[in-house]
């Protein structure tokens, strides 16, 4: 039997990230939300609420339209 993968991190790079909220909306899983502080560019981004709920899908990565996001697998 496989064992379900895992995320060991999900960085977000907050300089390609422009806040669009995409990856919080699509991901099945509900591991990310909308940050209560503004960055230094006006922008509420995308945090990480519950990486134990990630299941390695990529879909944040996928629909990402600015490539500001990265799920790391645990090896």
């Amino acid at each position: 039997m496989a064992m379900a993968k895992k995320a060991r991190a999900i960085i977000i790079d907050s300089e390609f990230c422009k806040g669009c909220h995409l990856c919080t909306h699509i991901c099945p899983h509900d591991v990310l939300e909308t940050s209560d502080e503004v960055d230094n560019r006006g922008f509420y981004l995308p945090v990480v609420k519950d990486l134990e709920s990630c299941r390695v899908c990529h879909l944040c990565e996928m629909h990402c339209p600015d490539f500001a996001i990265a799920v790391v697998e645990e090896e």
